[in-house]
């Protein structure tokens, strides 16, 4: 299969799968191209023998690049939460991203709600057919 940035694939997290559709929030991710795969597993460094990982910030900068927007995330008062990305190409710790979430959007993020979303993004999105018909 060919690998498209331009589809994006609706996610919702886990802890809101079994709610009512109207309570969910549908995370849209695209996925990575190969050269950003590369470029950051070449945030794995080693270094004198031992391994040194920036994962905090390989993490960052797929979160960024991988999610393309949401519908129906609300603040801690109900009220919605724009998405805001980065015209253009952006490059972000050295890989370069075609419209890119903001820092302050991915601020905005519940913690778990992002580490769920790296994680999802950064394993290609191959969501089994069982989580595929949960998330959509």
């Amino acid at each position: 299969m060919i690998i498209t940035t331009k589809r994006t694939v609706p996610y919702v997290l886990r802890r809101e799968r079994e709610l009512p559709r109207e309570q969910q929030t549908t995370f849209h991710l695209r996925a990575l191209t190969n050269s950003q795969r590369f470029s950051l597993l070449d945030m794995n460094t080693v270094q004198g023998g031992s391994a040194s990982l920036r994962g905090g910030t390989m993490a960052q900068t797929a979160l960024r690049i991988g999610l393309a927007g949401w519908d129906n995330l609300a603040d801690e008062n109900g009220s919605q939460v724009a998405y805001a990305a980065t015209p253009g190409k952006t490059l972000i710790h050295g890989v370069t991203a075609d419209s890119p979430a903001t820092e302050d959007t991915i601020n905005r993020l519940p913690w778990e709600a992002a580490e769920e979303l790296v994680d999802a993004i950064m394993n290609g999105m191959t969501l089994d057919q069982v989580d595929a018909k949960k998330s959509s």
